[in-house]
């Protein structure tokens, strides 16, 4: 029998693989749960365009920059929401290079749907843990998230 390194334990409990270890359990749930609502193909990592889309529609890259991805990574998320029917896309009026998106009543769905589904998540990890504990740690990670943002690199 092999023994394991007492390295091991200690990356168990690190605070990378406990973020990552969290990651994959609210992304497995989350899609396991828009699946349950008819969502198959899709999950809340979508919503980061429909997030930053606005109600007229928006130019891809207005969208891209918004949400501080790069345009590849938006691209793909759009093309698998316009195959799922949750936005159009149309040429610019205004400029033929540049592409608009816009909702569809199926892409309000998915994102109301969407909401939900973290709201629930939320609401059971809240329970997991109390009401005081997960309040504090959003605070502390919405503190991390913006100092780590604003820190110079």
């Amino acid at each position: 029998m092999k023994t394991p390194s007492p390295w091991r334990k200690k990356a168990q409990i690190g605070l990378g693989r406990s973020l990552q270890t969290l990651l994959r359990s609210w992304q497995d749930e989350s899609s396991r749960l828009l699946a349950e609502r008819g969502w198959a193909g899709l999950s809340l990592a979508h919503t980061v365009l429909l997030e930053n889309l606005d109600e007229e529609g928006s130019r891809c890259t207005t969208v891209t920059e918004r949400a501080g991805l790069r345009k590849q990574s938006m691209g793909t998320i759009a093309e698998i929401l316009e195959a799922q029917g949750c936005i159009v896309m149309s040429d610019d009026p205004e400029d033929g290079r540049a592409r608009i998106m816009r909702f569809t009543e199926r892409g309000h769905l998915f994102l109301a749907d969407a909401r939900a589904v973290a709201a629930e998540i939320e609401g059971r990890y809240e329970a997991l843990v109390g009401v005081l504990d997960y309040a504090a740690f959003r605070r502390a990670i919405a503190k991390l998230v913006v100092t780590t943002m604003e820190a110079p690199k």
